[in-house]
């Protein structure tokens, strides 16, 4: 798991933010914001959990 800030909530931002510290495969869980929603196309196993 890793935690770390971001600027802000777009989804260029948490593009740029999962290409440096993700690889390509990894699972991602989040909460359904729009800005994760691009992670399954950028090559990532996106699941959500709505809070």
């Amino acid at each position: 798991m890793r935690f770390s800030q971001v600027s802000a909530f777009s989804k260029e931002i948490i593009k740029a933010w999962a290409s440096k510290h993700l690889c390509a495969g990894d699972n991602v869980v989040s909460d359904d914001l729009n800005c994760f929603n691009d992670l399954d196309e950028a090559g990532f196993d996106h699941k959500t959990i709505i809070t």
